[in-house]
């Protein structure tokens, strides 16, 4: 079962398969304290964008994009985010296949190899 995520094409590719997997760098900052916002504040994404934010603990998890990038549409949908402190950010990678959605199946040669990729943020991570 070939599941490696970002890695899936590189690792495909040495038993001469192609699978359309590439990777892409996606953000997650956190703020300091929102005492403005609920204390229960749901998931919320702007799916035009992918900018999202939730509560995470005292602050506001907020992500996308590399942060200028993501600023306006940030400051369009979540006025009050620019008011926070930023505290950190971190980044990881998704897998992204050309439609987004997964690739799951079975490959003609070599047989016996299974994959399983290409979640594009959603599904298994």
């Amino acid at each position: 079962m070939l599941t490696a995520g970002v890695w899936s094409r590189e690792l495909a590719a040495t038993a001469g398969f192609g699978l359309p997997v590439e990777p892409e760098r996606r953000f997650m900052h956190v703020t300091g304290e929102a005492p403005d916002f609920p204390n229960r504040l749901p998931l919320t994404v702007d799916f035009s964008s992918s900018f999202y934010f939730h509560r995470e603990g005292e602050g506001i998890l907020f992500g996308g994009t590399e942060l200028d990038e993501l600023a306006p549409v940030a400051a369009r949908r979540l006025p009050a985010l620019a008011e926070l402190d930023l505290r950190h950010t971190i980044s990881g990678f998704y897998e992204m296949s050309p439609d987004h959605n997964a690739l799951i199946g079975a490959a003609p040669e070599p047989a016996g190899l299974v994959y399983a990729t290409g979640f594009s943020g959603h599904g298994f991570q």
